[in-house]
């Protein structure tokens, strides 16, 4: 499996709600900034999506296969790439993804539902909003159980909390973080998206949030997210 990138750090997967699992993993930039990325797993009956997906040791994939089958993988972001070749090579699963991810190029990956041409998703009755005005593509997933609960990729984060996968090089830098950080500080900076984008978004009644980075916000998460975003500056 030397074609695909490495395993690497990550905790076990954890039930948040009703059909709705997280496993927290782990990346490293340029062999020195280590920093958490999360993986949400959707349930279906015995279908299974992935949410930005995470690549498994065996223990926990075994874990992962026994609570059903990987009918399919959500791709919220462009970045959120490299063990995307890994589940569609072995596991042929659908692919929910925008036509516009220039990481899927060089790849012949189907793309069964286009995040930019639809609104919702036959599964777990989940809708989405693509962003229009970020240089790369972007979405978020919504889901109306118990109180709402937004999945996200690097739009909207959770980073000024201890990250347990960080290193130290990376929990020194997150201290000059404002207090809270909600939009991704490096993804701000190269996709350039504008306040519109984010208003949409808070359409969507949420109490909890499933960022890619950081802890989950557990309550109260599309509240806190409007004072953040009104407060920010674009």
């Amino acid at each position: 499996m030397s074609k695909y990138f490495k395993i690497m750090q990550h905790h076990s997967i954890i039930p948040i709600s009703e059909n709705v699992y997280s496993l927290m993993g782990s990346m490293k930039l340029f062999n020195v900034f280590k920093y958490s990325r999360t993986m949400v797993i959707l349930k279906d009956g015995n279908d299974l999506c992935l949410v930005n997906p995470v690549r498994l040791n065996h223990t926990e994939e075994k874990k992962l296969l026994s609570m059903g089958k990987i009918h399919s993988i959500l791709k919220l972001g462009r970045l959120h790439s490299v063990d995307l070749p890994y589940y569609m090579d072995k596991f042929s699963p659908k692919l929910w993804a925008s036509s516009k991810d220039s990481f899927l190029e060089k790849y012949n990956y189907r793309i069964n539902i286009d995040l930019e041409l639809t609104a919702s998703i036959p599964f777990l009755d989940m809708q989405i909003y693509s962003f229009k005005t970020s240089k790369e593509n972007e979405a978020v997933a919504y889901l109306p159980q118990e109180s709402g609960i937004i999945l996200s990729c690097d739009a909207l984060v959770n980073m000024k909390e201890i990250d347990p996968m960080a290193n130290w090089l990376v929990r020194t830098l997150s201290k000059i973080l404002p207090e809270p950080t909600y939009i991704g500080p490096n993804w701000y900076k190269a996709m350039k998206p504008k306040k519109e984008d984010f208003e949409e978004v808070l359409k969507f009644k949420f109490d909890k949030m499933i960022p890619a980075h950081g802890p989950i916000l557990k309550e109260q998460a599309d509240f806190k997210i409007k004072n953040y975003v009104d407060r920010f500056k674009f």
